[in-house]
Formats: structure tokens, C-alpha cells, sequence
């Protein structure tokens, strides 16, 4: 039985991977290279791109400042996050919840 060396499998291994990283950069240039997000048959595309604003996003400080100041349909409790539960109780349901485990209701007359 004859084996290759192991140096000329790792220098093998080493060159492919780096032609792969050489070929998938060249081709995402060249795809990049394809599209363009400016129309070059549009006139009015210089015109659309540019605004007097900082962001495009820009200019509703006045509607942001309103919601701002809006007062909250909701009641003041709506808040609170603090819900009161007994814990035992609670780790114990989770735990019958779990395992499967039904016990039927009992009927009260």
C-alpha cells in the first residue's frame, strides 16, 4: 500500500481552497459589476437620489415630537408588571404540565 505524503495533501488542500476564495470573490465582483442600483436611462435619477435633508428620513421631527407628547389610551396599572402569583403553586403546574400527568376535575355540587 502506498500513501501520499501528508505535506502534499495539505499543500493540495491549501491551494484549492484558495483558488475557491479567488474564484467566488471574482465572480461576486463581476456579478456586482452587473447591477446597478442607479437608473442610467432615468434623467430625473441625480435628482431623486439628492435631498436638502440629512437622512431621507429626515423632517418629521414635528409628527415624532406630537407622538411624543401624546398622552397613552392605556390606564396607568396596564404597566405594571409585577403580577402577583404564588410560585409553589405555579412550579407545580409546570411540572404536572410536563410530565404528562392529568388529574380530572372534581364536580362540586
Amino acid at each position: 500500500m502506498t500513501s501520499m505524503p501528508a505535506e502534499s495533501s495539505t499543500g493540495q488542500h491549501d491551494a484549492m481552497r484558495s483558488a475557491v476564495a479567488i474564484l467566488s470573490l471574482a465572480a461576486s465582483l463581476a456579478v456586482a459589476g452587473c447591477s446597478s442600483s442607479v437608473g442610467f436611462d432615468d434623467p430625473f435619477a441625480d435628482y431623486l437620489q439628492r435631498t436638502a435633508l440629512v437622512s431621507t428620513a429626515g423632517g418629521d421631527a414635528q409628527a415624532a415630537n406630537i407622538a411624543m407628547q401624546t398622552a397613552t389610551p392605556w390606564p396607568r396599572y396596564a404597566n405594571d408588571t409585577n403580577i402577583p402569583a404564588n410560585g409553589a403553586r405555579i412550579t407545580k403546574v409546570i411540572t404536572r404540565y410536563e410530565s404528562g400527568w392529568y388529574e380530572p376535575r372534581r364536580i362540586l355540587c
